[in-house]
């Protein structure tokens, strides 16, 4: 690996850099005592003070190159069960970041891609792991990774969730490090089926990562659905937040095993948009006019329709209903482009 030439802040704690970390009985990743590290961030509990490290000036080269991290987390109050970790290439957005693709191959994972920290029961965890920097930055931008313990099943975009210690973050930058205008996220051709009793449909959809879920995927991923397709007898083709899905139609919560609590907000509204204008949203700000509705459901939708939305974390986005094939069974299904803010 290419040396760092750059300046590394980091306000106070310098002298952490190669602190010597003892090894878990049960093999799980840990950080060599030799080794050392590009960059160390050390943290403990919910509400302490993070000195979030700064890379700067980084030559990015070709893409290939890699930060080799030290990541220490401590929970005094509460139990670790989980870490996450999500990555900011440009602006563009956090993104869920697969840590056993990079460095942590031999670390267990739950089903939503988070660490399972609670396999070796530890207060502390403490990782030696490979940041990236990736191509999309180009010569001039940044890459951003944060870091977050919780106690519980947590949530992407919301570190509040079950959070034990944290957040804190790595920040690399190349070049001046100033990021492009943010293009919008799209999901072309995306297909809701028609919920069925059983749970087994296609019903929801993540804005996160545009990702489809089942109704039964509810345990581990109901924190990643922003909103369903349903058809009703009256109301025809509709759409709904996740939090806000009609019961008499499917009990999402039974369904799903999952709460309320769980569940997403999402705020609907006709737009007197074409389809035309649908197709010049490039950039994040092309959809800050975008305003809050109070309606978390949407119904009689046809085909050609524009919807506004503004989900539960304030992402501005919009829906284009491409095709409809009415009905409440198995055939039943909607389908709908998506550009949302990242």
């Amino acid at each position: 690996m290419k040396k760092l030439f750059n300046k590394l802040f980091m306000v106070g704690a310098l002298a952490g850099l190669l602190i010597a970390s003892g090894c878990s009985d049960d093999d799980e990743v840990v950080t060599d005592p030799t080794d050392e590290f590009d960059v160390t961030l050390e943290f403990s509990d919910a509400t302490a003070s993070v000195n979030d490290p700064l890379i700067e000036d980084y030559a990015s080269g070709d893409g290939q190159l890699t930060v080799k991290a030290r990541l220490i987390i401590t929970s005094n109050d509460r139990t670790i069960r989980r870490v996450y970790v999500t990555q900011n290439i440009a602006g563009t957005g956090d993104q869920p970041f697969n840590l056993r693709e990079n460095g942590l191959s031999n670390k267990a994972t739950k089903p939503d891609g988070s660490i399972d920290a609670e396999a070796s029961g530890d207060a502390t965890v403490d990782y030696a792991l490979n940041l990236p920097i990736p191509s999309g930055i180009g010569t001039n931008g940044s890459v951003v990774y944060k870091f977050w313990a919780t106690n519980g099943k947590g949530d992407y975009r919301d570190p509040e969730n079950s959070l034990a210690a944290g957040v804190g973050q790595i920040e690399i930058t190349v070049g001046t490090g100033t990021n492009p205008n943010a293009p919008v996220k799209s999901y072309t051709t995306t297909i809701l089926a028609a919920p069925l009793a059983d749970g087994s449909s296609e019903t929801f959809v993540s804005l996160l990562d545009g990702e489809l879920y089942r109704v039964d995927q509810g345990e581990e991923y109901s924190a990643f659905w922003d909103f369903g397709y349903y058809y009703g007898a009256t109301l025809e083709a509709s759409l709904a937040a996740a939090g806000n899905y009609p019961s008499s139609i499917i009990d999402v919560v039974t369904v799903a095993n999952t709460t309320d609590a769980e569940l997403n907000s999402c705020f609907f509204q006709m737009s007197s948009m074409t389809s035309a204008m649908f197709d010049a949203v490039d950039e994040s700000r092309d959809l800050n006019s975008i305003t809050q509705s109070s309606n978390e459901r949407i119904n009689m939708l046809e085909v050609g329709d524009i919807v506004e939305f503004v989900d539960n974390y304030g992402k501005k986005g919009l829906i284009r209903v491409v095709d409809l094939t009415p009905g409440f069974g198995s055939d039943g299904q909607i389908t709908i482009d998506i550009k949302v803010q990242p």
